[in-house]
């Protein structure tokens, strides 16, 4: 082998071992931050599916209440109706408002996902950071203002889970880096919270649903069928009534789509390629299905 080629051969190595390394470097040594955008646009469907729970239960929570009021009814003397309306009024004025301010939380998650979609992407800059920030930072004042309230019985205070120190890995967009690793705390701790909110909910509006479909079974499907014949319309009731209570089999979708949620952000933030995004979106899907035309 002449010296030239020798020396082109050699040059060409180098080449090859240079490029296996940033190979090695970019796709090994530091996660892709295009998942945090995947991750972030999951989020977002998440947080307005999640609002369509909330409003869903406040519904099944109404009617319970409004069955709860008519049993009453026929023990009590006027005054006693008047004071017990009064004060189941009030109890579910409570309710709406502290959904209302579950609500303004999703709605600031829902900004803070999409500033982390900015964050991650490849055209991301300061503002995109400062964004970020803000809204990490505004959504853990929202929560301090929420420990201060109660749902179903359960402080919010008791809900809110404490920081575990979650490791942060390397990333080629050292801002979104630098982000996770002075804001990921916080945004588990928010995540917690939001997959406890919505397990206490989830307890309470299947006890009303299965309250509701136990009245209506013993007032609605019983007395026609005992009669000499059911007039046409109960066949359609039945079967209302029966889908009803398979549908009661997905309500827990709310809560697995929180809890898969949290777990991507902490396997996305520990530095993992994928960290169950498919998942999520199934999971989110079936919240859509359960709170849809068909899951009421």
């Amino acid at each position: 082998m002449n010296r030239s080629l020798e020396r082109r051969v050699l040059c060409f190595l180098n080449l090859m071992v240079l490029a296996l390394g940033v190979a090695l470097v970019s796709g090994c040594g530091a996660a892709r931050a295009g998942r945090f955008e995947a991750f972030a646009a999951a989020g977002m469907k998440y947080s307005e599916a999640r609002n369509q729970f909330l409003r869903h239960s406040l519904d099944v929570n109404i009617e319970r209440d409004t069955l709860e009021l008519r049993k009453q009814h026929g023990a009590l003397d006027a005054a006693g109706r008047a004071r017990v309306l009064t004060d189941q009024d009030k109890i579910v004025q409570e309710r709406i408002a502290i959904l209302a301010d579950l609500e303004r939380h999703g709605a600031v998650m829902s900004q803070y996902f999409l500033a982390l979609a900015r964050l991650a992407s490849p055209q991301a800059d300061a503002n995109a950071a400062a964004a970020a920030t803000k809204l990490s930072g505004e959504l853990g004042g929202l929560t301090n203002a929420l420990a201060k309230k109660s749902i179903g019985g359960n402080p919010i205070s008791e809900l809110i889970g404490q920081a575990t120190g979650m490791a942060v890995g390397g990333f080629r967009n050292r801002a979104l880096e630098r982000h996770l690793k002075e804001h990921a705390q916080t945004v588990q701790r928010e995540l917690t919270l939001e997959e406890e909110l919505l397990r206490v909910l989830t307890d309470e509006m299947i006890a009303d649903r299965k309250a509701l479909q136990v009245n209506e079974r013993r007032t609605v499907l019983v007395p026609p069928f005992r009669g000499n014949a059911p007039p046409p319309e109960w066949d359609a009731e039945r079967k209302r009534f029966l889908l009803a209570e398979v549908d009661l089999t997905r309500a827990r979708a709310a809560q697995d789509a929180a809890r898969q949620l949290r777990m991507v952000f902490e396997s996305l933030a520990g530095g993992a390629d994928d960290g169950g995004l498919a998942a999520l979106q199934f999971a989110i899907e079936r919240v859509n299905q359960f709170v849809g035309p068909g899951g009421k």
